[in-house]
């Protein structure tokens, strides 16, 4: 009937409503995090001035009067999914590397409507470091550019470790994934599409993760 459709009708425009102010809502919180990221850093001006990107697809949604830059990074969350556990070789995201290391570090931002964080950033991105850190170090160590013996190398046995968000993902899962960085390097390297003299120049450290969220752990 009219009347049902009406209502019908009405009630998915509260919907699109509810989310636009949902979404306004977190770009406020957003730009008061990143406020504050910068003034609690404002005496290390290399942190200060990290680049603020969007994860494709959500993250676009609330970063457009933020961005800076026009390099945005994709890693879906399905690429990390509980049992997955890949690198994609299809999204290698390496102009986004070079962004990262040409600034020492950036800060991206991402959006999940049910968990505390989602997996691209839990799982996907974690991985993607694991990878990169250790494909570099063996490229590295077959240079001679590092000495392995050295352990106050940045280059130590500690690039291979994976670093993960403990209010995500348990010793057990984490352990399962470790595991996968050994085979994912290797698929990588077989692949070829990592030029090594490429990757030694713009990887000088290890890439590192950390994550900030809305919970009040976060």
């Amino acid at each position: 009937s009219m009347g049902n459709d009406r209502r019908a009708n009405r009630k998915k425009a509260n919907r699109a409503r509810h989310r636009f102010l949902s979404i306004a809502h977190d770009v406020e919180n957003l730009s008061k995090i990143v406020q504050e990221f910068r003034e609690f850093h404002h005496s290390r001006q290399a942190i200060s001035n990290w680049p603020l990107v969007p994860n494709q697809r959500c993250g676009l949604w609330y970063t457009q009067s933020l961005v800076t830059n026009n390099t945005p990074c994709y890693f879906k969350s399905t690429d990390g999914h509980h049992g997955t556990w890949n690198f994609s070789l299809q999204r290698l995201n390496f102009a986004f590397l070079e962004l990262v290391t040409s600034h020492g570090g950036c800060m991206i931002v991402d959006a999940s409507r049910t968990k505390l964080m989602p997996d691209s950033f839990s799982r996907t991105i974690p991985i993607w470091c694991a990878v990169l850190n250790q494909a570099c170090r063996k490229f590295k160590a077959e240079s001679a550019t590092i000495n392995l013996e050295d352990k106050a190398s940045p280059w130590d046995s500690l690039t291979s470790t994976l670093f993960t968000p403990s209010c995500c993902i348990d010793d057990e899962e984490v352990e399962c994934m470790q595991e996968r960085i050994n085979t994912l390097t290797e698929e990588v390297l077989a692949h070829g599409c990592i030029d090594p003299t490429w990757l030694i120049k713009t990887l000088k450290r290890p890439l590192r993760p950390y994550w900030i969220t809305q919970s009040p752990g976060g």
